[in-house]
């Protein structure tokens, strides 16, 4: 046994060859760090000169191999790389069959086809999930692929679209044998000792897998994939396509050649780069400071307070997990109502589980001690303090005192719906971002005294949910409605200066944000907006004149997309430009020349970064990937930009940093930098020199 690769001899019976095992032993998915590749290496070298008829590759554990750790590929190739051992295994002078189980992912791919014979146990699932993350594969798949597999199926399997299932019809020739009566690693042996035997079958079988057949049909698929994958603007994509053509035409060696050099150009691309971090963004959130100081309680029962529709879905969220809810409702009619509308939820679930299940885990009521056997409860009423603080204050005389109380509004102070708790270390906020059903965020808001055992318990209550969690600071509004305030003062401030707001959309279009700023606004509505920014809690430490800019439209009838006009006149989902627009915004006067779209971009950019910092020295969050994480899963912001933070780093800390300064005398709430960027240029460090975790997590510097 040499590290993680196990080598079993298994003899043959009478004349029948001796076959080599050799096992991963990198439970329990069996990724191919380097020390797996370098053991593996190792070991086809000892056994090429061996007296054995052919090799079975294996994994220990529930996988054949996931591939590679994502974190290998932050940097440049460790040796052996995966092409160097994917060469050795398909030039191996012996048959080389892989017996492959659970998930075979990426490199394990990559693997899988540079051996000359696979069997395959049902329920193998394959799939290039990093292609997602605008990574190409690293072992020759994109040359060997299509050996096995027709042009079309191969494309839609690189491609990264999705899990295949090895009996689907997209993967047939793929595997030589599916083992369905028997240990998938007997049927490998057979078919290895029958290699062994019979030399020219192995060879036929080779000779067959080096045919392109039907080459016209490969490069009609070819185009189509490119043609999509450049309306889409996905330049790994593109790549793709490229590595698969190349093996069209190129000799195998400079098919590989080319393959190696497009993954490393993906790898460091702009593109790649954005998708990882916010990839890590997004595990990185839940892990904040309590964790280390508490045990979270398991909330088996959950009581919610209203039953509209935020309340609603989470009822069904919850049941759906396994939870039991108790929905309390003031009174016999709005109880019906609720009713009403959970069951039509639960039936819009009913594909992901019986809707006569989901609507049984749930009751709802108008007696508040309905709740009392909930660990767990959440208010999801309006956004009215008074409201609140009642509320939370009749609670504390039907739950034990380590029940949570939860608030779900995303506005108002923790502190200030507490004051009449007498458990206000039981009480924090936990936000669903919307739509609820759909959403991917729940920010956790702790007010002064929430114990770090009721945030853990929240946070894992929310996990539990399907929900990544992101803590933030002590209420008066989440993560994205500071920084959205900020890039709408920015907006503002662009206006004012005489650019057209189309002109600034274009430009965060282009950035990748669908509808850029104003479109969006006039999506969620711009009376709504407006409302919201008024009732935020501490709202003059946000950039807010914006406010102004929505009354304005406001009372010239410019509701947003509902009413048909906002900053743009809408038709069902499609917006255009308002000619009359300029009437309102500018007293008659044409737009003056605007700026060059770099210059907007850099100071959209500047703004939401300045704000960003200060949420950072506030403590509102904990690292710069919290806050990219939160822009990316709920306000839309494009994942290959990887938030808003990584972005403003990208484009240039010194430059981010004089661009404030230029603007700062003009709206200081804005534009007066936070002093810790100064710092961070001063020390050659950015953003993502705060985004450890545990004792690794930085603070901003002075």
């Amino acid at each position: 046994m040499t590290g993680q690769v196990k080598v079993e001899i298994r003899a043959g019976a009478g004349e029948q060859p001796d076959v080599a095992v050799l096992w991963f032993e990198n439970g329990p998915v069996n990724t191919l760090t380097a020390k797996v590749r370098q053991d593996l290496l190792l070991q086809l070298d000892n056994l090429e000169a061996a007296e054995i008829g052919a090799l079975v590759l294996a994994g220990r554990g529930k996988s054949f191999s996931s591939g590679l750790d994502l974190a290998e590929l932050e940097g440049p190739a460790q040796a052996p790389t995966v092409m160097t051992l994917c060469s050795r295994l398909a030039d191996f002078p012996k048959p080389v069959i892989a017996a492959l189980k659970g998930a075979v992912l990426g490199a394990g791919v990559d693997l899988a086809v540079a051996t000359h014979g696979r069997v395959a146990a049902p329920g193998t699932h394959f799939g290039f999930p990093a292609m997602a993350l605008g990574l190409l594969p690293l072992g020759g798949a994109t040359q060997r692929l299509t050996e096995v597999l027709d042009g079309p199926r191969a494309l839609r399997l690189l491609q990264g679209l999705g899990m295949y299932d090895v009996d689907a019809p997209e993967l047939t020739g793929l595997v030589d044998e599916v083992a369905r009566d028997g240990p998938v690693v007997e049927h490998a042996l057979a078919l290895a000792r029958l290699w062994a035997d019979h030399p020219e079958q192995w060879q036929a079988a080779k000779a067959w897998q080096a045919a392109v057949r039907d080459p016209l049909g490969f490069q009609a698929a070819i185009q189509s994939a490119r043609s999509k994958a450049e309306k889409a603007g996905d330049p790994s994509a593109l790549r793709l396509v490229d590595c698969v053509e190349a093996g069209l035409l190129l000799p195998r060696e400079a098919g590989l050649a080319y393959e190696a050099t497009a993954a490393e150009e993906c790898r460091q691309s702009d593109h790649s780069t954005g998708l990882r971090y916010a990839q890590m963004a997004r595990r990185r959130a839940s892990k904040f400071p309590e964790r280390l100081q508490a045990e979270a309680q398991q909330v088996t029962q959950l009581g919610l307070i209203g039953g509209g529709n935020t309340a609603a879905s989470i009822a069904v969220l919850a049941a759906r997990a396994g939870l039991k809810v108790a929905v309390f409702e003031r009174n016999n009619s709005t109880v019906g109502e609720a009713q009403a509308r959970i069951t039509r939820l639960a039936a819009k679930s009913a594909g992901r589980g019986n809707a006569a299940q989901l609507t049984d885990a749930i009751s709802v009521s108008s007696d508040l001690t309905a709740l009392a056997q909930a660990q767990a409860v959440l208010e999801t009423v309006a956004e009215n303090l008074e409201t609140k603080r009642q509320i939370f204050a009749a609670l504390d005389a039907v739950l034990p005192p380590d029940a949570l109380r939860l608030s779900h509004s995303p506005l108002l102070s923790i502190a200030d719906m507490a004051a009449d708790s007498t458990h206000p270390e039981s009480l924090l906020g936990l936000h669903f971002h919307g739509p609820v059903m759909r959403g991917e965020v729940a920010e956790l808001i702790p007010g002064p005294e929430t114990s770090a055992h009721a945030l853990v318990t929240a946070a894992d209550l929310a996990a539990r949910l399907g929900r990544i969690t992101v803590r933030t600071g002590t209420g008066g509004g989440t993560i994205g409605q500071a920084i959205m305030a900020a890039l709408h003062e920015a907006g503002w401030y662009f206006i004012l200066q005489g650019v057209s707001p189309y002109e600034v959309d274009r430009v965060m279009v282009d950035f990748g944000l669908p509808l850029g700023l104003f479109g969006a606004l006039d999506r969620f509505g711009l009376a709504r907006a407006e409302a919201r920014l008024s009732l935020l809690h501490n709202r003059d430490s946000y950039p807010h004149t914006h406010a102004t800019l929505l009354r304005l439209m406001l009372q010239h009838g410019r509701g947003g997309k509902a009413e048909g006009r906002g900053f743009y006149l809408w038709e069902g989902e499609v917006p255009r430009p308002d000619p009359d627009l300029i009437d309102v915004l500018n007293d008659a006067q044409p737009w003056r020349s605007p700026p060059p779209d770099g210059a907007i971009l850099k100071t959209l950019l500047a703004a939401a970064a300045n704000q960003g910092a200060r949420l950072l020295r506030s403590g509102a969050a904990l690292r710069p990937s919290d806050i990219d994480a939160v822009m990316v899963l709920a306000h839309g912001f494009p994942r290959h930009q990887g938030g808003v933070m990584h972005a403003a780093e990208r484009y240039g800390m010194f430059a981010i940093l004089q661009d404030l300064k230029a603007r700062a005398a003009e709206v200081p709430l804005l534009f007066d930098p936070e002093p810790g960027i100064a710092a961070l240029v001063r020390d050659g460090r950015g953003f993502s020199d705060l985004n450890g975790i545990g004792r690794a997590r930085q603070t901003l510097p002075e």
